[in-house]
């Protein structure tokens, strides 16, 4: 039964989940640009460390860089090419701040194994990586709120500890530079990261906002089935649908007998509850496959995708029944109605199908209302 409704915790509002989900897609879609920029950083120790000495540990390293690099290429192709839940975005976030943590010392081993190792260098290098690439984390992962500081800490803590073991002056006064660069960094980050959300929550407000515009401009207000206009749109769809699959379909039209006097005898008010009660009874009696919707005043037209003469028959009957023997508790009244039915043998247009519905319909009320009639072609016995 095609009815517009509200789905709990999407069109109110957004969930923390949902605006983590987002902020995952968004690191790992700002993911390739940064693994290959230390793709080629990775050149830097092969150009400087390929010394006799230091000849085979820096290759193993590399190419334990390379197969870091190669595997996380290949999570991040796969996590943006695949229709991942929100609930399981949880999960690869938390892959990548495990990621972030390992390229930072990965990083680190490599230039400080080479600094050990009395590299020409290797330390200036290494300052300027990790200062380079934990700017560049701020600027593309704050949307995750830790990966930019752990990799900063990650990245300077190996560094403060290793300038601290030179017990000099000069370098305490590094160490602590260090230092001053996580917690800058670090709150730059968290800044950056609290703006962003702040944002992503007004985009996401904009949408809902967006959604429900689009929504009440498609439902009757009253009923809350659809209108005329959301109808129209969809109807064709179906009947193109059924004229590539040979399908069977037939649209009903429903008018309430003598509603005009119910509102004169009983007021507006009473008239409203009347309409609501129908929609709502038709909306429970009719299939998901079904369409439902208020033409105007007391109308109401029904789409039957897959239903023949008899069967949509069948239906119409059941409906009609059912608006006869509806009780209105505080009121001494019964009420009737008529329906007129088409079956969409030649394909037609939806305008067509509602005349003909429509001349069905006026030919039961003639008729003495309170009953359905099955439009026929002209010239069809």
């Amino acid at each position: 039964m095609h009815i517009l409704h509200k789905e709990k915790g999407t069109t109110e509002h957004y969930s923390d989940i949902h605006i983590y989900a987002e902020c995952v897609r968004v690191v790992y879609q700002n993911r390739i640009p940064s693994l290959l920029s230390v793709l080629i950083v990775s050149v830097i120790p092969l150009v400087v460390g390929l010394h006799e000495k230091t000849r085979t540990v820096v290759l193993i390293l590399v190419s334990i860089l390379w197969g870091y690099l190669f595997l996380n290429s290949f999570l991040c192709i796969r996590f943006n090419r695949s229709k991942i839940s929100d609930q399981d975005t949880v999960k690869w976030g938390i892959h990548f701040y495990i990621q972030h943590c390992l390229l930072a010392l990965l990083l680190d081993s490599i230039f400080l194994y080479l600094q050990i190792n009395r590299v020409e260098g290797s330390l200036l290098y290494l300052i300027m990586v990790s200062l380079g690439f934990s700017a560049g984390s701020v600027s593309a992962f704050h949307q995750l709120k830790w990966a930019p500081p752990i990799f900063i800490t990650s990245s300077m803590i190996p560094q403060i500890i290793y300038f601290l073991s030179l017990q000099s002056k000069s370098n305490i006064v590094v160490a602590a530079m260090l230092t001053i660069t996580i917690i800058f960094m670090s709150i730059i980050s968290m800044k950056q990261h609290k703006n962003w959300i702040r944002t992503l929550a007004l985009s996401f407000e904009l949408q809902v906002a967006k959604n429900e515009a689009e929504r009440i401009a498609r439902i009757d207000i009253l009923t809350g089935i659809y209108n005329r206009r959301a109808f129209y749109e969809m109807a064709p769809k179906y009947i193109a649908a059924a004229k590539r699959s040979n399908r069977p379909l037939s649209v009903v039209m429903l008018d309430i007998d003598h509603f005009k006097s119910i509102n004169d005898t009983y007021g507006h008010a009473v008239g409203d509850i009347v309409l609501v009660s129908i929609a709502n009874m038709i909306k429970h009696e009719i299939r998901e496959s079904d369409i439902v919707g208020r033409l105007g005043g007391e109308e109401f037209v029904i789409l039957l995708p897959d239903s023949d003469r008899d069967g949509a028959f069948k239906i119409v009957e059941r409906l009609r029944q059912k608006v006869q023997s509806m009780n209105f508790p505080g009121y001494d009244f019964n009420v009737t109605s008529s329906f007129g039915i088409v079956l969409n043998t030649a394909h037609e247009s939806i305008d067509r199908l509602l005349k003909n519905a429509d001349s069905a319909l006026y030919d039961a009320k003639n008729r003495g209302r309170n009953q359905t009639i099955v439009y026929e072609q002209p010239g069809i016995d």
